[in-house]
């Protein structure tokens, strides 16, 4: 049985889906996710659309609230979802906004939308109903913070100061303090810093992948945990698991792309204990 829509208009109505996705929906409920994955994939190398974007959030927000977004076939159709999505944003802003803003727009709208999609609540609910006019919100406002940092002029200093902030929150901080007497170590440090902010401004990162990146591998900044008292990125983002592993995936084939290292077993061997962020950007 297809579940209805939960979130309400402004006069108390719920929302409604189109007949057709309805129609379409009821069919796709007799199939295995995989079969409406292989139907979907199919008809993608054709140029064509056999699963509408409405009914792969459907599927995808069904799987989430059952707890089975590790199920085989569920990367599957948001990768099927995100692709179209972001073949839709470029149309529209490419020509408006450079590459990179655009890349990072693109990242804006993209992790929200999988946020929303496999939150258990009815934020997504009008995706169901109008996909594309949903993801045009979407834009919108990821255009409109985009326009308001590029007033701002952000640069990579205030992000490093940015971080320092973080840090003085961060308790406790799992890094020795360096004495303020010692000449070497401050000249040390500098050259460091001088160091991994070349690297950033040639990585061109977004801002979010580049801020966890270093929260994560500079100041041992846990993903998530356990413990309810603990900082975590997920806390200090607001954002899912999945999304800050994906930022952080992303900023590690930057960097990793840098040093020309393709080995897997690189990476793990950064991540042990006492290696510092310049280690990772040598």
């Amino acid at each position: 049985m297809v579940q209805p829509l939960r979130k309400k208009r402004p006069d108390g109505s719920l929302y409604q889906r189109r007949r057709n996705v309805e129609e379409e929906l009821e069919q796709l409920e007799e199939l295995k996710l995989q079969d409406v994955l292989a139907r979907a994939r199919e008809a993608e190398q054709r140029d064509e659309v056999a699963v509408s974007s409405e009914a792969l959030v459907y599927l995808l927000r069904r799987e989430a609230r059952k707890g089975n977004l590790q199920k085989p076939g569920v990367d599957g159709l948001i990768s099927i979802l995100v692709n179209r999505s972001e073949i839709t944003l470029k149309h529209h802003i490419s020509g408006v906004f450079d590459e990179l803003q655009c890349e990072e727009i693109c990242h804006e709208v993209i992790d929200r939308m999988i946020d929303e999609i496999t939150d258990a609540s009815d934020k997504a609910d009008y995706a169901e109903v109008n996909f594309n006019d949903w993801l045009r919100h979407n834009r919108i406002d990821a255009c409109r913070k985009q326009e308001r940092k590029d007033a701002g002029t952000e640069q990579v200093g205030d992000a490093m100061a940015d971080l320092a902030e973080d840090e003085a929150d961060i308790m406790p901080i799992k890094k020795e303090p360096i004495s303020s007497e010692s000449p070497e170590a401050a000249y040390a440090l500098t050259e460091a810093r001088d160091r991994i902010a070349a690297a950033i401004r040639e990585a061109n990162l977004a801002p979010t992948s580049l801020k966890a990146f270093l929260l994560y591998y500079g100041w041992d900044v846990p993903i998530e945990s356990k413990d309810p008292k603990e900082y975590t990125l997920v806390k200090h983002f607001g954002k899912s698991e999945k999304t800050i592993r994906n930022w952080l995936r992303s900023a590690e084939k930057v960097f990793a792309k840098q040093r020309g290292e393709t080995n897997e077993g690189k990476r793990e061997e950064a991540r042990e204990p006492g290696l510092d962020t310049t280690r990772l950007l040598r």
